[in-house]
């Protein structure tokens, strides 16, 4: 089955069991409706909700919820390819494979109640890449100048460790999240809090694993990896300046590449990249993601928003 094929029919990871612990760490209720995951945000006597990549949209239960906890906005963020069950109970593929497809979900929501909207939760644009073939195959399909990087990373001093969420030393936490927090001063870019990067290690204690970069005892860099319905997941990174010498982030990736496939994953997720139909919005993921394309990945632009005021 062809790569975009098989990413269509999995679970997204914000609708799995373990995110959803996640986002009840950080004060938000998540509720099962027909397999997929309700989340709502409790503001006093009133709510925020959200689904995210749902799998199936159940349009009743949906609405009995937000009348039964108070909710006054509601933000449908549609996977690529779903099922809607609306207001009378009959099924609808909802679709944004093509622009005809489209223009037929705009439809078919906005039947609903749901009008699209420019508000963000999740990422809106993400890269894969084809890891269902041997790790060497997936190596020698990417450019020339990244498999050198990868020969350079492997050669050099420093070495590379994977360890379980569970198992994650207060050592290592400290040393990823101090370099955290001096490369968004630096980089200027301000992203998920330590916090909340800690919430993540415990919701997926045996699911997810920190790989680590040392040059002897010298913290170099790390990457949060979990793996979700077979796809391998590049939650977030962080390298210090040492360690780009040392194309320390182009290790940690093919580390990451390798742990997926140990998994059993046959699908690599960049997890987030720079957006082009959204540029006022985050342009200094542009650095980052000029990296992503290096390993020549296929990139997948998710549906707009849908919301709705109550």
């Amino acid at each position: 089955m062809a790569l975009l094929d098989r990413f269509y029919t999995r679970e997204d990871f914000h609708q799995s069991v373990e995110y959803a612990k996640v986002m009840e760490g950080i004060g938000w209720c998540s509720i099962p409706v027909d397999g997929s995951r309700f989340v709502i945000k409790p503001l006093g006597p009133i709510a925020l909700s959200k689904m995210q990549r749902p799998r199936v949209i159940n349009v009743n239960k949906i609405r009995e919820l937000c009348r039964k906890l108070n909710v006054v906005h509601f933000i449908l963020e549609p996977a690529p390819l779903s099922i809607l069950i609306d207001k009378a109970g009959k099924k609808h593929v909802l679709s944004f494979l093509t622009p005809k497809d489209q223009m037929a979900a705009q439809k078919i929501l906005r039947s609903c109640g749901l009008y699209k909207t420019n508000e963000h939760y999740a990422h809106t644009k993400t890269a894969l890449i084809d890891i269902a073939s041997s790790l060497n195959d997936v190596i020698k399909s990417l450019p020339a100048k990244t498999r050198y990087n990868i020969k350079v990373a492997k050669r050099s001093e420093v070495s590379y460790a994977t360890t379980l969420f569970s198992a994650v030393t207060k050592k290592q936490k400290q040393d990823f999240f101090s370099l955290l927090t001096r490369w968004s001063k630096e980089k200027k870019i301000f992203g998920f809090s330590n916090d909340f990067l800690e919430t993540v290690m415990n919701s997926f204690p045996t699911t997810g694993w920190l790989i680590t970069a040392y040059s002897q005892d010298e913290f170099l860099g790390a990457m949060m990896v979990f793996v979700h319905d077979r796809i391998g997941y590049y939650f977030y990174t962080a390298t210090s300046s040492k360690g780009k010498l040392f194309h320390v982030p182009t290790g940690l990736t093919q580390e990451a590449l390798k742990l997926s496939q140990e998994k059993g994953a046959d699908i690599f997720d960049f997890c987030s990249v720079y957006d082009e139909r959204y540029p006022n919005e985050h342009p200094r993921w542009k650095g980052f993601t000029t990296f992503k394309e290096r390993f020549h990945p296929l990139s997948v632009y998710y549906p707009p928003s849908f919301a709705r005021w109550f």
